[in-house]
Parts: C-alpha cells; structure tokens; sequence
C-alpha cells in the first residue's frame, strides 16, 4: 500500500470510531433510562401498596382518627369516628372538638391539644367526655401527637373508647364505699369523711360537728322477726322513700 492509501484508511477507521461514540452513548443512555424507568415503576408500585395498606389500617381500625389543622380545627375524620359517635364527615370536618367535649373536661383537653400543636411535647393524653350524635356521653382517652408533614394537618388525635373501664372502676368504688343493702356509704367511707372534715375544721380553727341516729333493738327485732323485716327496716330508715332491699322484686 501507498503512504496516501494508508492514510485513507486511516481517515476511515478514525471516522467510523468517531461515529460509533455516540451510538454507543445512545445506547448506554437509553439503557439507563429503562433501568430508571423500571426502578420508578417499582416504586411506585410498593408506594401505591403502601398506601392500600395504610388506607385499610385507617378505614378499618376500630379507634377514630382526627387530623387537625389551623386552629386545631379537623381537616380529616377516620370512619370510626362516626360509627363510635355517629356523626357524619360533614358535621366534624371544620371543627374542633370543643362542641363534643364535657363542659367539665373542656380544660384538660384544651390544654393537651395546646401542648401537641406548639411541639411542646411528643405526645399529650387526656381522658375526657365527648357527646354522641344521640346525647349520651362516652369515656374517651384522647392522645395528641405533632405532624409535620408540609400538608395542611399539624396535630393527629387518636380516641380510644375507655366508658366501660371507667364505669367498672366507678362500680368497684361505689362497692367498696357503700353498703350492698341500703346504698349508704359504709364505715370505710365515714372514716374517709370524717379525716377529711377533721383537716378542714383544723384548718379553719372550727370545731367539727358530728350527728348520730342510733335504731335501737334492731337485734331484738332481728330475733324475733327475722332478717327479711330487719332488712326492710334499713332501707325504710337509711334509704329514699319507699326505697326495697337489692333483693326484692
């Protein structure tokens, strides 16, 4: 071969190398684009799971869910919230939970959602009660918890209904402070009673007063007519009028 052959042969080898870089960068470009593409795909997809999940857990749980935001006013309700209560979407979306909350709780809750929505505290609890659609009062524990999610919602409740644990331990109190039979507040309560007037009539330089009403011959009659008559005989003394014992009909 001659020096100009040579050459020319050299120009082509170089051009068709030149010329195969961006086809092969294409190439490599559109690979990656496809990987990309594939790896957005599945995550979207474990994204659009997730969320199903999520979606289930909060439309199934049986504990309401209440997102609030300014002014600690609910800009999202759970559907337990109204099978608990009764009350549709419409008439809680907007507000707050003071229009639910016992005249007597409204402080305790107020200042537990305070201390949520100022990040004072990682969570708040407060037991309250709050007002079915029908009028009845429910025992809730309510727990408070800052969001920060760049959305509209800055504090998250969840409701726990708890009205039968506190009506059980309001019935263990009442028994260990009351007599089955007549309902009065038996020795243990009168001793509670009377430690607490001694301290304040102490405390205010009074003396205390204490009456007494003895039934005299309770045993007597006890003997003679038996414990049902006994029996009536406290509640007629000791109860409200006409009151029977916890045993009759």
């Amino acid at each position: 071969f001659t020096t100009e052959t040579l050459w020319r042969v050299a120009v082509v080898a170089a051009s068709f190398i030149l010329a195969s870089f961006p086809a092969a960068e294409m190439r490599r470009q559109t690979a990656d684009h496809e990987r990309a593409r594939r790896e957005a795909d599945g995550l979207a997809g474990q994204l659009e799971q997730r969320e199903r999940w999520w979606r289930a857990l909060i439309e199934h749980t049986s504990d309401p869910i209440v997102v609030f935001g300014e002014g600690r006013r609910a800009v999202f309700i759970s559907p337990a919230f109204e099978r608990l209560f009764g009350y549709p979407p419409g008439e809680v979306l907007g507000e707050t939970l003071a229009w639910l909350v016992h005249p007597e709780d409204f402080e305790v809750v107020e200042a537990a959602g305070l201390a949520a929505s100022e990040g004072r505290t990682a969570t708040t609890e407060a037991v309250c009660r709050l007002r079915r659609r029908d009028g009845q009062w429910r025992h809730v524990e309510v727990s408070f918890a800052p969001i920060d999610t760049g959305a509209e919602g800055r504090v998250v409740a969840n409701l726990h209904d708890v009205t039968k644990r506190v009506e059980a331990e309001e019935a263990l109190s009442h028994q260990a402070t009351h007599d089955p039979l007549t309902g009065l507040a038996n020795s243990r309560a009168f001793y509670d009673c009377l430690s607490s007037s001694l301290a304040v009539a102490k405390r205010r330089g009074e003396p205390p007063a204490l009456g007494l009403v003895p039934l005299h011959r309770v045993q007597e009659g006890d003997s003679t007519l038996g414990h049902t008559l006994r029996d009536l005989l406290l509640c007629a003394v000791g109860g409200p009028p006409s009151a029977p014992p916890p045993w009759a009909g």
